[in-house]
């Protein structure tokens, strides 16, 4: 099976775009390298359960028990540079699926 390893951008002397690009057994993307460093991670289902990169890490809840495959919450959390600082500010939201809300204990 043919996977895409990578793109380039012919308006600019096929400069790299997209490289980096691995996939598991099961033709799913793991990583990428698109100007940053991309990752993705699956459950035994092969369901997307994370995106992590350098502007956010999204992570995905699937029902407990009866999995039908729908996400039952998405949580986004994202990590920025302070304006004057160096020192990063961490937020976390949930948007619920369905009008579910994820929780977390810290």
């Amino acid at each position: 099976m043919m996977r895409l390893a990578g793109t380039t951008d012919a308006n600019n002397n096929n400069a790299n775009v997209v490289t980096n690009v691995t996939y598991n057994a099961a033709s799913q993307l793991l990583t990428m390298t698109a100007g940053f460093n991309e990752t993705r991670t699956h459950n035994t289902l092969g369901q997307l359960t994370g995106l992590n990169n350098v502007a956010q890490n999204l992570t995905y809840n699937y029902p407990t028990g009866t999995n039908n495959g729908k996400i039952a919450c998405a949580r986004c959390s994202t990590t920025r540079r302070r304006a004057r600082s160096s020192a990063r500010i961490s937020s976390t939201s949930c948007r619920p699926a369905r009008r579910r809300l994820c929780t977390s204990r810290s």
